[in-house]
């Protein structure tokens, strides 16, 4: 048994699907069925099972999961040893953060991070699942309020304010209410308990959003009010803000990364980058938050 045949299995496993799985792996979806089949034709037992359109692993693929992890976590330890051992700050670096902050915050910045690092590539991301850092789903990320996992190292970069914001036409109580859904614990977790504040019982959010991008975009286009960060919002003449001088929520911006994928000198120099480029996220109006 091979080692790609092991992430062949890996990748089938956690994708439910040949072409998810081949487009994970880079490679076509009959190389990564007919390495399942031969590995299938060496054990002498169906791996997975079809069901829903969707492959289920079988008994037999459970218990061999458990090892290709083991043997997987071995090999990307190995990889980041090595990668770490390689003083040239060259090469590809893999940048997860939700999308409205690659848009309006990394993207103004790239610019001058190309000009001055001709020899860093940028693979940036934008995704409001959180990445799997020890299986190199990417090398860094910038998140809020989300705490290191296991090996994961934690280091803040700035607070960034949260203010209520409507149509430039609308009245304070005229515009419906946009909220956020449940598809990012963090953001429900830091907005929740201020919607529960100002929203009366029989209010509610008829349109949810998973992105602060994606709340900007509405309000804009007048479909109602709600919070978005002050970062994209206060300078913004089709925005009408609604809150007073003082912010209405903080977060504490983040960058995680495993502790051996530090240490490597590309991604250390991207570290410095983002921790110097980024601009302070605090609006004039008002004083930062004593803690982060």
């Amino acid at each position: 048994m091979h080692w790609d045949d092991l992430k062949v299995l890996l990748a089938v496993a956690r994708r439910q699907s040949l072409v998810a799985a081949a487009n994970q792996l880079k490679v076509n979806e009959t190389t990564v069925g007919r390495r399942l089949r031969g590995l299938e034709d060496a054990l002498g037992s169906p791996l997975f099972l079809r069901r829903k359109g969707r492959l289920i692993p079988s008994e037999l693929c459970e218990r061999l999961l458990e090892h290709a992890e083991r043997i997987e976590g071995e090999a990307m330890a190995m990889q980041r040893r090595a990668q770490g051992r390689n003083d040239a700050p060259v090469g590809c670096v893999r940048v997860s953060s939700q999308p409205w902050l690659v848009r309006f915050l990394l993207l103004p910045l790239l610019a001058d991070f190309t000009r001055l690092q001709p020899q860093i590539e940028l693979d940036l991301i934008g995704s409001t699942r959180r990445r799997n850092l020890h299986r190199r789903e990417a090398d860094l990320e910038l998140r809020f309020e989300a705490g290191p996992l296991t090996d994961e190292i934690c280091l803040p970069v700035a607070s960034l304010s949260y203010s209520l914001y409507g149509p430039a036409d609308a009245r304070d109580g005229e515009a419906p209410w946009l909220g956020f859904g449940d598809d990012i614990p963090e953001m429900t977790v830091a907005t929740g308990h201020w919607y529960d504040a100002n929203l009366s019982p029989v209010e509610q959010a008829r349109l949810r959003f998973n992105d602060a991008g994606l709340m900007y975009e509405a309000i804009r286009l007048g479909l109602g009010k709600g919070l978005i960060p002050d970062h994209i919002a206060a300078e913004d003449a089709g925005l009408r803000r609604l809150s007073g001088p003082a912010a209405e929520i903080w977060r504490t911006l983040r960058i995680l990364v495993h502790k051996d994928v530090a240490t490597i000198p590309r991604v250390a120099l991207v570290i410095d980058w983002l921790k110097d480029a980024t601009p302070p996220l605090q609006p004039a109006t008002a004083e930062p938050p004593a803690r982060s």
